[in-house]
């Protein structure tokens, strides 16, 4: 193996282990997919309320009440008060991707401030790993907007009496 070859193999060693470690979601973000879950999997016009997702997805109630204000905030459920209220969809499950949900609680997904849109000047001219970065971050963000709601609805078989696997 020549020593460009080798050198590309160490780098994308180097991107596979800091994806593994740096590329987690927040329990916030996770909530929010579980919530917007559970609105994608309701017939349409039905509003759901924040205690019912909270109780029947785990989620504490006040933990839930923030995510879902970002949902909000981002234009993705839509919160109507009074006796009719409750929660939907904003938009139908088919235009919601997962990466517009984990934009909407997580900001700007970047693996590296070099691959993120903040202004950064790397001392390192011509530094490789950005190009790295860049293209393992581009890969992560496809691989979010290709899953819709509709999508994971579709293939999602848990129900709240489904047992707790451990």
């Amino acid at each position: 193996m020549d020593r460009n070859a080798s050198f590309y193999l160490n780098l994308t060693n180097l991107v596979k282990f800091t994806l593994k470690w740096f590329i987690m979601i927040t329990r916030a973000t996770e909530y929010a997919c579980l919530a917007m879950l559970y609105l994608a999997k309701q017939p349409a016009g039905k509003t759901s309320n924040t205690s019912d997702i909270a109780r029947l997805e785990h989620i504490p109630p006040s933990f839930l009440a923030k995510v879902i204000n970002q949902l909000a905030k981002a234009g993705l459920v839509t919160a109507r008060r009074g006796p009719q209220g409750g929660l939907e969809l904003a938009r139908e499950p088919e235009l919601v991707t997962l990466r517009q949900i984990v934009e909407a609680i997580e900001g700007e997904i970047a693996v590296n401030v070099c691959t993120s849109s903040q202004e950064y000047t790397c001392f390192r001219s011509g530094c490789s790993l950005k190009a790295a970065f860049g293209h393992a971050q581009l890969k992560y963000l496809e691989s979010l907007e290709s899953v819709t709601l509709a999508g994971l609805a579709l293939g999602d078989a848990y129900t709240p009496d489904t047992p707790v696997l451990v």
